[in-house]
């Protein structure tokens, strides 16, 4: 079909070819020859571009499609997005020259679909890709499209499985808690609106490391950088009187500091020696830039949940399942996508265990996983040259049926 339409486009391109070439080995290149020419450029150009219409290619090429996330996994509410993978074969020259390389497709306006094309995905599948895995595993209820290809491959998804998804389920969990329990020390130690300000992190040295207390737009003294990156406070007058040129003020309304960096002071002794910790205060700025980020910008039915139980609770219940599946495919060799627990991990969601159960929860888990892992019969890593077998025999019953 596709490759079909590919080797007219090479054959009409070839003659086209010809036409240019023998236009200029022309002497004589009159007006008609120059739009002949120019006719002959934009139509190579056109069928170019043909070859890398990644959208047309994996649309015409798609050999299966299906519905992921919360509705495979039986886990969905009323306002859970409906998530499309599916998987397509690629031309042979994207798949057998450099020039035209494909790895998927997402260029579908106002879905959550993306398709991948078989290499790519074999690739991450032998990795043990939590998502990728799944295309595999999903229910047959909710697969939307298949053919012979793909049912090839499933057929196979046995000998695809390795004790490698301890690690990528558990690390795919551990991606999970981290925003827990970040969101929770968020939310229960929120930050000031007010972001933090220079003149709160000055220390004055001779006083065991006392803070010291300069206000905003001060103008009776002046600051002067010092050795080893601290300063020095003049009174303003003394300054004035030795000659120094200064800022009207040594900070602004927003508590910023103005330092003069220059190796003249005035004669009189500083007012104080100060330590301006620029780490601290950097550290504090980020902290605050970070949590008034998440404050604007978090989706409202999460931060909903995330007000009602102390943390996010569909986190939670991602977090448990990605466990429970990582413990199951070390124990029964399969990769359960619809979820026998989806009651348990839906009451997860709606905040059924505290923080701190969940953590205690979660622990223990990790614990059954780590003893799995040592009695389980899988291999380490999935056959490469199994997987590679299996993936040049699709390719070239695909490409071989359509041809024909």
């Amino acid at each position: 079909m596709f490759a079909g339409k590919a080797r007219k486009q090479a054959h009409s391109r070839t003659i086209q070819l010809f036409e240019l070439h023998r236009l200029r080995a022309n002497i004589k290149v009159n007006f008609e020859s120059s739009l002949i020419y120019c006719k002959v450029i934009k139509s190579l150009t056109n069928a170019g571009k043909t070859t890398v219409n990644l959208k047309n290619i994996a649309i015409q090429n798609k050999i299966m499609e299906c519905i992921t996330g919360s509705h495979a996994y039986g886990m969905s509410t009323p306002t859970s997005d409906i998530d499309i993978r599916g998987l397509f074969i690629a031309e042979k020259i994207n798949i057998l020259t450099p020039f035209y390389q494909v790895n998927q497709c997402q260029d579908f306006p106002g879905e959550d679909k993306v398709i991948y094309e078989i290499s790519k995905f074999m690739n991450l599948l032998v990795q043990m890709n939590p998502n990728i895995l799944e295309l595999l595993w999903v229910d047959e209820d909710n697969i939307t499209f298949t053919t012979p290809y793909y049912e090839k491959l499933r057929a196979n998804r046995y000998q695809l499985l390795s004790s490698k998804a301890k690690h990528t389920f558990t690390g795919y969990a551990h991606a999970q808690l981290k925003r827990i329990s970040g969101h929770n020390k968020w939310i229960n130690n929120p930050q000031p609106e007010s972001p933090p300000k220079q003149i709160d992190y000055l220390i004055e040295i001779a006083t065991s490391n006392k803070k010291y207390a300069l206000k905003e737009n001060e103008t009776d003294y002046s600051l002067f950088k010092a050795y080893g990156g601290n300063l020095f406070l003049f009174h303003k007058q003394d300054v004035i009187n030795a000659g120094i040129t200064s800022p009207e003020e040594c900070t602004t309304s927003r508590g910023e500091l103005i330092i003069i960096d220059s190796h003249q002071y005035p004669p009189n002794k500083p007012a104080a020696m100060l330590y301006y910790d620029h780490h601290a205060y950097r550290s504090e700025k980020d902290k605050h830039s970070n949590y008034w980020s998440w404050v604007n910008n978090r989706n409202k039915n999460r931060s909903a949940l995330e007000i009602a139980h102390g943390y996010d609770t569909k986190h939670a219940a991602h977090l448990v399942r990605l466990l429970k599946m990582g413990l199951e495919i070390l124990t029964t060799e399969k990769v359960l996508v619809k979820r026998p627990d989806a009651e348990e991990l839906l009451a997860i969601r709606a905040g059924s265990m505290s923080y701190d159960e969940l953590i205690k929860y979660t622990d223990n888990l990790e614990s059954k996983i780590e003893k799995a892992y040592k009695k389980t019969t899988l291999p380490k890593a999935v056959d490469l040259k199994f997987s590679a077998q299996l993936l040049m025999e699709t390719y070239e019953e695909f490409w071989l049926r359509n041809e024909n």
